[in-house]
């Protein structure tokens, strides 16, 4: 569903290139482009050799480019004294890309540029697709957009934390950013139980089943007359989105569910409706955190 690419800069050396690779990076599209090493974008305006009119549309796209884009590659190496596509090549052993984009390329998952297109299978991205629904598969589909992520909203209108098939998904997205800073909420309607209710079942249970040290925000939220109905379940964040099909929850064995990227016009809007600083909805009671004390439990 997320995958990353590395890109050789000197990809990037025809006005042509340029939009066409540009415009197809973005969580939105499903592809992250690796910022390997921190300063690409500096190699790339430094290796442009085409004409200066080309050249100035060049940089003028470049400064354009979303920042969403990019993915983090934290502790990433890189040695000035080796090429680019050497380096990129040992990076791939260590932490892989789906593919590499490199001048030349054509052998394995070293892909040349002039040849890619939505023919070619490591370039090719779905939009979505079904997914077995239990909580390592629901992470690894968006471990990506997790990990490019500060802030993380999980909508269910049937959140509950005393459930178990409800709170394995919270814990697993909990573990797979455990030593970073992330913010993680979770927006749930008040019926049928109440917010009372479901804030007493989160204290119980919560903290001695999350991660130690992991912090979860509970928003509890009451539909306006006329406004938007809480019903769909997504997991939000200030990079891109996720639509679930049916419900962020343990299955059984066998059961899959349908995940599906937002567009990005979708994304905002319900951005807007539950994490940005008017919200559709009216809050049921003040939001709570709780915090985890599961140190080193894998359930």
């Amino acid at each position: 569903m997320f995958y990353e690419y590395a890109m050789e800069p000197s990809v990037i050396s025809t006005w042509e290139r340029a939009r066409y690779f540009l415009d197809a990076f973005g969580p939105w599209n499903g592809r992250f482009l690796a910022k390997y090493p921190k300063k690409w974008t500096r190699m790339v305006y430094d290796g442009l050799a085409c004409g200066d009119l080309e050249k100035k549309r060049i940089e003028e796209r470049l400064a354009r480019l979303d920042p969403r884009v990019f993915s983090p590659r934290a502790n990433a190496k890189y040695d000035p004294g080796l090429s680019w596509l050497n380096n990129a090549t040992s990076e791939h052993g260590h932490t892989p890309f789906r593919a590499i984009l490199a001048v030349g390329g054509g052998c394995g998952q070293i892909l040349d540029p002039d040849e890619v297109d939505d023919h070619c299978n490591l370039w090719r991205v779905e939009s979505g697709g079904l997914v077995p629904r239990d909580a390592t598969s629901f992470v690894a589909k968006v471990e990506l957009l997790l990990r490019a992520s500060t802030r993380v909203v999980l909508v269910d209108p049937y959140f509950r934390a005393d459930q178990h098939d409800k709170r394995q998904p919270l814990i697993a997205f909990c573990r797979a950013f455990e030593g970073q800073s992330k913010q993680m909420e979770v927006h749930f309607s008040d019926e049928p139980r109440g917010y009372a209710q479901c804030m007493r079942d989160a204290e119980h249970a919560l903290p001695r089943q999350l991660p130690e040290g992991a912090a979860v925000t509970l928003c509890c939220w009451r539909q306006r007359d006329g406004g938007p109905r809480l019903h769909n379940r997504y997991l939000l964040t200030d990079i891109g989105g996720v639509k679930f099909g049916d419900s962020i929850e343990q299955g059984e064995p066998g059961q899959e569910d349908h995940l599906s990227i937002l567009d990005e016009t979708s994304r905002t809007r319900l951005w807007e409706n539950y994490a940005g600083p008017e919200p559709a909805f009216d809050q049921a009671g003040p939001p709570q955190q709780f915090v985890g004390l599961a140190r080193g439990r894998r359930r």
